[in-house]
């Protein structure tokens, strides 16, 4: 597994991950492979634990996944947060992606966090059977919602 990341998923379904030289870039990518499913995913999201890996989040700002992958099913990103009591909630979904023969790019952008959330942990999940590739991911902080309302006493930025 490279570092920082973990292998996840629910449900029932039957599935086997591999490390492939199949990569975009570099020299490893990760592949799972779902051959029946009743519910449930299988997903490489990055690793939910208190701080070394996953990143701190903050409160009404929004973040922006991104990864490249080829797929035979839709993926989607999925995104979880911790709170205060040190557990992993689901927290957002994206919309289905394409399936793809070759990699490309995809990125979404998370609702704005919730109150509470102190940890961010985001990946791509296939839900159906089907095989996914995935290949460098990356993680940006977007700030606030500029649509959200401010704060009693707050001042917008010039």
């Amino acid at each position: 597994m490279p570092d920082c990341w973990q292998r996840g998923g629910f449900g029932t379904n039957a599935y086997s991950w591999s490390r492939t030289t199949d990569a975009r870039s570099g020299s490893w990518a990760q592949r799972v492979n779902i051959t029946s499913s009743s519910n449930g995913d299988r997903k490489l999201i990055s690793q939910q634990d208190f701080g070394v890996c996953a990143p701190p989040l903050t409160a009404g700002h929004r973040y922006r996944v991104s990864a490249w992958y080829k797929a035979n099913a839709a993926p989607r990103f999925k995104a979880y947060y911790r709170n205060a009591a040190g557990g992993w909630l689901w927290w957002a979904q994206s919309a289905l992606l394409p399936t793809r023969g070759a990699y490309g790019y995809a990125e979404w952008t998370t609702p704005p966090a919730p109150s509470g959330a102190l940890g961010l942990s985001v990946g791509l999940a296939l839900e159906r059977v089907g095989t996914m590739t995935m290949d460098d991911f990356t993680l940006e902080d977007l700030g606030p919602n500029p649509f959200a309302p401010l704060e009693p006493g707050a001042m917008p930025a010039p």
